[in-house]
């Protein structure tokens, strides 16, 4: 009777644990939420991101998840919530719970992989005032009154800009591709207009009402404007041997006239040489259109500026030059401006003419430079810059003269030099 008695206990004990098991009420929990890590991400074409929900409760139950984008030609999502980019766009993703169908968002950002400049290169302003600069990756554009803005999108321009030439409304970008026609408006907006010399890198360009010039490795052509895809005229080595294996870093057009550069200084270089053009669509004339044109067979020249008269400035390694050219029978500065004249550096990378004054880029600002017409003496005043060298400046019709350093872009205005952007 005993023995009866405890197996009926065993058993009631064990169909009471069992129940306790199998009852719905003691073990289900409900889901009553999901919640993402992030609502809102950015990824570059090509990249992933695993984005991680949390299901509440954390006790729940069923902890089965569903994912899915709104737009898979922009972004995918995989069952464990990794996002891969696909391309440039806005997707939603969207996380949903299995029990109860609770749901969260993520809202991704394709974007491409802009790789900021590393150093400027390069500067120039529009009639418009926009302020355009050329970076070893990139062209960057400055509205008035607003910051540099990179002109990515451009695919013909992702490389290095080395030059860029004005004449509204064409622009002609000297690159490491070749030189890049196009045409720009009011803001920072550019149509398209083929390359010229495409593949070669070209490391000056000049254009005027009738010629686009651009120079290469050990030489130059020059191209119509009404027909721009040949060159009219091209000169290398097997023209002048002045220029073989040379490289022209700065070109001028002014008048009837073309002022280039021409590097390095043991290759008959440093110097100043110009090509006398016609006035009308067939490039470079006459019978000795090539002539050497500097201040000093022994000095290194690495810039020029030529006024609406024709008078002509040169910045060298040592000195600043200056030649009345009007007739082109005034002599030479001699001696040239140098530390003695009140210069406070002997190097000047980059200049320009504006308001009356001569404004010279050098290795540790920019100099103000005013030559009085009948003593010819000079009075000199310096903006100091962030010690990295002044490597173009150009002046903007309301008077303003920007000035960049290999890292930051300068506004000289009302006697006063201000900080307007870098690179980030």
């Amino acid at each position: 009777m005993r023995k009866l008695t405890l197996t009926l206990l065993a058993g009631a004990l064990c169909l009471f644990f069992l129940n306790a098991c199998n009852d719905p009420k003691k073990t289900d929990v409900a889901v009553t939420g999901v919640k993402l890590d992030k609502n809102e991400t950015t990824i570059l074409i090509g990249g992933s991101e695993t984005l991680t929900a949390t299901v509440t409760p954390k006790n729940a139950t069923e902890q089965g998840l569903t994912w899915k984008s709104d737009n898979e030609p922009i972004a995918e999502v995989d069952d464990n919530g990794k996002v891969t980019a696909i391309s440039e766009g806005t997707a939603v993703i969207t996380v949903t719970t299995v029990d109860g169908k609770f749901t969260d968002n993520c809202t991704v950002t394709v974007t491409v992989d802009v790789t900021p400049a590393t150093e400027f290169k390069t500067l120039s302003v529009d009639a418009n005032g926009t302020v355009w600069v050329g970076t070893d990756q990139y062209l960057y554009a400055k509205l008035p009154g607003g910051k540099l803005e990179q002109l990515s999108e451009i695919a013909d321009i992702d490389n290095a800009v080395s030059g860029i030439a004005l004449y509204a409304p064409q622009m002609l970008l000297a690159t490491a591709k070749g030189a890049v026609n196009y045409t720009f408006g009011s803001g920072s907006e550019l149509t398209g207009g083929g390359t010229l010399l495409s593949g070669k890198a070209v490391s000056a360009a000049a254009i005027d009402a009738n010629t686009r010039w651009a120079a290469t490795q050990g030489g130059f052509s020059v191209y119509n404007n009404s027909n721009a895809s040949l060159p009219v005229k091209y000169f290398d080595n097997s023209q002048k041997d002045a220029i073989a294996n040379a490289t022209i870093p700065a070109m001028v057009l002014s008048r009837d006239t073309a002022y280039m550069v021409v590097q390095p200084f043991d290759v008959d270089g440093g110097v100043v040489h110009r090509f006398v053009k016609n006035k009308g669509l067939d490039g470079i004339t006459g019978a000795s259109p090539y002539e050497k044109w500097g201040p000093n067979p022994s000095e290194q020249i690495l810039c020029i500026a030529i006024d609406s008269n024709g008078e002509q400035w040169f910045g060298g390694a040592n000195a600043l030059y200056w030649h009345a050219n009007s007739a082109y029978s005034a002599s030479w500065r001699n001696p040239p401006y140098t530390m003695a004249d009140g210069l406070p550096v002997n190097r000047i990378d980059a200049i320009t003419l504006s308001g009356g004054y001569v404004w010279a880029g050098t290795i540790v600002g920019v100099l103000r430079i005013k030559r009085d017409a009948v003593s010819g003496t000079i009075e000199v005043k310096a903006y100091a810059t962030d010690g990295n060298g002044v490597v173009g400046v150009a002046a903007a019709p309301d008077g303003t003269v920007y000035a960049i350093t290999k890292t930051a872009l300068y506004a000289l205005s009302n006697d006063q030099i201000n900080l307007v952007d870098e690179i980030k």
